[in-house]
């Protein structure tokens, strides 16, 4: 049985931050809780989570600062959530490579969707490294190379 994935909900208001972790949770993750910038860093440098629900306007801070933070090569998705929207910072947060952007109130069935998704770019990417790492051959040699591969490998009645 695999473990769940972890995701972490940003935001300081409690009211929402609850009924987000309730949302996730229900969506089969492991869902911790930040009330600031500083803690969301805190969890996201702990956790490494699948995914961060973040608010765009956190009491220290942006939840875009959050995608500045990342890796290049973090496995971290952030999707953000406003009751501010506005085209400048959808695009600025897409730019800085938001996976979503979400507005107040939530649209329920959207998230869900968005977490599906996560989930399942997740478990593609690490079937397609698994398959890199099971296989190397395929990936390293010439087309000739592994032509006569396949045909020493079948068996001579089909041959």
């Amino acid at each position: 049985m695999s473990e769940k994935p972890t995701a972490l909900v940003v935001d300081d208001d409690l009211n929402t931050r609850n009924s987000l972790a309730d949302l996730v949770e229900a969506e089969g993750f492991e869902v911790k809780t930040a009330d600031s910038l500083e803690r969301a860093r805190n969890q996201v440098a702990h956790l490494e989570p699948l995914v961060v629900l973040s608010d765009l306007v956190l009491p220290d801070g942006q939840g875009t600062d959050l995608l500045k933070d990342l890796e290049e090569d973090s496995h971290t998705e952030v999707i953000l959530v406003t009751g501010f929207a506005s085209v400048e910072s959808a695009v600025e947060a897409l730019r800085l490579g938001a996976y979503d952007y979400l507005t107040k109130p939530i649209d329920v069935p959207r998230l869900k969707a968005i977490l599906a998704n996560v989930s399942r770019t997740r478990e593609l990417k690490e079937e397609i490294t698994s398959l890199g790492i099971q296989f190397p051959i395929l990936l390293d040699k010439d087309l000739e190379v592994w032509k006569a591969y396949c045909i020493n490998a079948l068996p001579t009645s089909v041959i």
